[in-house]
């Protein structure tokens, strides 16, 4: 990144003479879509809905955000429209959720859900705990949600799927969380979960409201709005929520869920009435292939060994490892590399060449 001198004419310098800033990696391999909808248009009957209540949400297809002073999704081509989702805004308190499932949609094997996030969340304010949700493997034919008022979801609800939750607030009541079936405890079976606090360094205030949520606070007189890329990924067993490019909670899939829809959606898990500023906007939902590991070549540079390597996340250099041994089938183990990312979803790994034959490998850690 280059700035340029104050002394050039484009900026004076004020009070304080210095800042902090953010910067975010939203950069992605190039993706191989599968399905996507950019809400620039009223796309509701490619979707179905189901909620917990017919009458206590909002689900508002080309919502035009630039109303709530929203800039431009990271994803779009300069236009402001978006899926706009809240619940239990009406007059009558009481724990609500709905899901979003596109129509005719299956996806299995290595793929990732997409989209653009503007959380929107008013701080400090005791009814401000409510979740966005997003999952896969769903058979897009029940309401996927958690409530954590007194008795939980009613007994006998049906999930399925996976999905996670990303709390506006970062309270502690499940900040970040995975859930599947069967009904447990008075609700979803919590797989996983981790708490805001671990991502305090990657989600600062500001320009976020809450340290270690991706949420805005509308309601300053002078917002800093900023959006979060979301991705829910699946590479093998392994399902993966990440958030601008940082793992948030990874799952080693044990249930028999592995294939399936899709789902967006929203949970206010208490009874009390949610503020009207408590809302998320989805935009440029996608669903891409994800290509897995592959080396792409092998050159002898003769002290050293160079490896280059592509992988369908964006991912750091520091989540693989090159593996050595000296015969193809078995007795494979870390060794001492160095590697570096050369583009999105691009790597290079240098070895040290020892005198005996060697095969290579990469893994993803």
């Amino acid at each position: 990144m280059n700035i340029a001198a104050a002394g050039a004419g484009e900026y004076t310098i004020g009070s304080p003479a210095s800042a902090s800033i953010t910067l975010v990696d939203a950069n992605t391999a190039p993706e191989t879509v599968l399905f996507s909808d950019n809400f620039n248009t009223d796309s509701s009957a490619n979707w179905t809905l189901y909620a917990t209540d017919p009458s206590d949400y909002t689900a508002q297809f080309a919502y035009d955000y630039s109303s709530q002073s929203i800039p431009p999704a990271p994803h779009s081509s300069g236009d402001t429209h978006g899926l706009f989702l809240t619940v239990n805004k009406d007059a009558t308190g009481a724990a609500a959720a709905v899901n979003l499932y596109p129509i005719g949609q299956n996806f299995s094997g290595n793929f990732a859900l997409r989209f653009d996030m503007f959380l929107s969340v008013q701080v400090p304010n005791s009814v401000s705990t409510e979740y966005v949700l997003l999952g896969i493997d769903h058979s897009g034919t029940r309401t996927n949600w958690f409530r954590n008022s007194p008795g939980g979801v009613p007994a006998g609800w049906n999930f399925d799927g996976l999905f996670y939750c990303i709390e506006a607030d970062g309270a502690g009541l499940g900040d970040y969380s995975i859930f599947s079936s069967p009904f447990t405890n008075n609700g979803p079976t919590t797989l996983s979960t981790k708490s805001a606090t671990n991502f305090n360094a990657v989600f600062k205030v500001p320009p976020n409201a809450v340290l270690g949520v991706p949420g805005n606070d509308t309601s300053l007189a002078s917002p800093t709005p900023i959006w979060a890329d979301v991705e829910l990924s699946q590479i093998g067993k392994i399902v993966t929520l990440r958030i601008n490019n940082t793992t948030i909670l990874s799952y080693s899939n044990t249930t028999a869920y592995t294939s399936g829809n899709i789902m967006v959606g929203y949970d206010d898990a208490y009874d009390s009435i949610g503020l009207t500023t408590s809302y998320v906007v989805i935009d440029n939902v996608r669903v891409v292939s994800l290509s897995g590991l592959r080396i792409t070549s092998i050159v002898n540079l003769g002290a050293n060994v160079q490896l280059d390597f592509t992988f369908g996340l964006n991912d750091v250099p520091s989540s693989f490892a090159v593996q050595s041994s000296s015969a193809v089938s078995s007795g494979y183990a870390d060794t001492a590399a160095t590697i570096v990312q050369l583009s999105p979803g691009t790597y290079r790994a240098t070895v040290a060449k020892g005198t005996a034959p060697k095969f290579y490998r990469i893994r993803h850690l």
